[in-house]
């Protein structure tokens, strides 16, 4: 399997644009072909080395940039408010991932929580974050096809 990597710079999240040869069978043909596909990895840490740690895997960008945008318009909002308790809200969820919002003595953050598949680890992001995250996610889509085009080219040569 060739793949190309490439660091997808998430403020305080690891991630990378992966673009990697797939072989799917073919019906019509009749046989194995190779194909070149994407996905983006995001890697959450443990709190040392003892812990693996926490790696979800998008296709698609639009869980991550949906959820990051909900949350964005969340923080705006409780930027305006006046709160002196503690707020939190789980914005979105998916099999190993969560994007919570959570507000607590004037400091608002975003955590995006990432599983190892035996714990939960999180990082946390500013509103700055996580607009400069949405801007990177929205153009992730045509770096990775990118980067396809360019696998592809060199499979050929």
């Amino acid at each position: 399997m060739e793949e190309l990597r490439e660091p997808l710079g998430l403020p305080n999240i690891d991630g990378q644009i992966i673009a990697f040869t797939d072989r799917v069978f073919d019906l019509k043909a009749d046989r194995y072909q190779e194909v070149v596909k994407w996905r983006i990895d995001i890697i959450v840490p443990g709190p040392n080395s003892r812990y693996n740690a926490a790696k979800v895997t998008f296709h698609s960008v639009n869980w991550l940039a949906g959820a990051f945008e909900r949350a964005q318009q969340k923080m705006q909002t409780l930027e305006k408010q006046s709160i002196s308790g503690e707020y939190a809200n789980i914005i979105e969820t998916c099999e190993d991932a969560k994007v919570e919002v959570k507000a607590t003595g004037g400091s608002i953050r975003l955590l995006f929580w990432a599983s190892s598949g035996t714990f939960m680890f999180a990082r946390f992001l500013t509103l700055g974050d996580v607009e400069n995250a949405i801007t990177i996610l929205a153009d992730a889509p045509s770096r990775a096809e990118q980067m396809v085009a360019t696998l592809k080219e060199l499979i050929q040569h």
